[in-house]
């Protein structure tokens, strides 16, 4: 049941991101979207340091990019939009009731019955991770951090880009 809501507000929150034009308010939707994907990761998994790990090594690149967007950016209103608001808030009670009321089997394909399987329990976490469902996702990850890893280091070189010091 609480997979249901966090997944109507991963997309919600993936909705609302598209109209954001200022920085702040972007890292904090950042913020919140990435521990919405940790919530949604342990209750697929069952084991919070997967989870944990992520969101910090998440939130780690996710201060470093706001400390550089707000180093450039300069400060702006936050004017939110009524009508988008009011679309999301709709958006995201027929996604709700969507997952409640149809039992789809998407759904079902992440429970496994420990009863089941007579392997031990790093097994089956490495098989929850690296399984068919989830391979593109932890693939896409796995890439995204490598880069941002390589931007970041570029970008906070002691003598070049936009954080230097100011002589």
């Amino acid at each position: 049941m609480y997979y249901h809501i966090i997944l109507s507000l991963i997309m919600t929150n993936s909705l609302i991101m598209l109209s954001i034009k200022s920085p702040l308010p972007l890292g904090m939707m950042l913020m919140f979207q990435t521990l919405l994907i940790c919530f949604s990761i342990n209750m697929m998994i069952n084991m919070y340091w997967i989870s944990y790990i992520m969101y910090l090594i998440m939130l780690g690149g996710l201060l470093i990019l706001l400390m550089y967007m707000c180093s450039i950016a300069s400060n702006e209103m936050i004017n939110p939009l009524k009508s988008l608001i009011i679309f999301l808030f709709m958006f995201m009670s027929m996604f709700f009731i969507f997952f409640f009321f149809l039992n789809h089997p998407i759904t079902n394909s992440f429970n496994l019955n420990l009863e089941n399987f007579m392997i031990n329990e790093n097994t089956i976490l490495i098989n929850k991770i690296y399984n068919k469902f989830t391979f593109k996702l932890s693939m896409m990850l796995i890439i995204y951090m490598l880069i941002i890893l390589s931007v970041v280091s570029k970008l906070t070189n002691s003598n070049q880009g936009p954080l230097r010091p100011k002589m």
